[in-house]
């Protein structure tokens, strides 16, 4: 992988994890709070891709 790209592997699980909360938010009833774990895997993810680019 070059330096500045998104791996593939990162793309495919964004995808099914977000699809999955869509999915959630549109077709369940389960009092989840779907759009906090959104922003919590957005979050993660913007700290685990800081994290490993200060220790390069």
């Amino acid at each position: 992988m070059k330096s500045g790209q998104i791996p593939l592997t990162l793309a495919l699980a964004a995808a099914l994890y977000l699809g999955d909360q869509v999915y959630s938010i549109l077709f369940a009833r389960d009092n989840a709070a779907n759009f906090m774990h959104i922003v919590g895997g957005v979050c993660g993810t913007v700290f685990g891709f800081s994290a490993a680019k200060s220790r390069r």
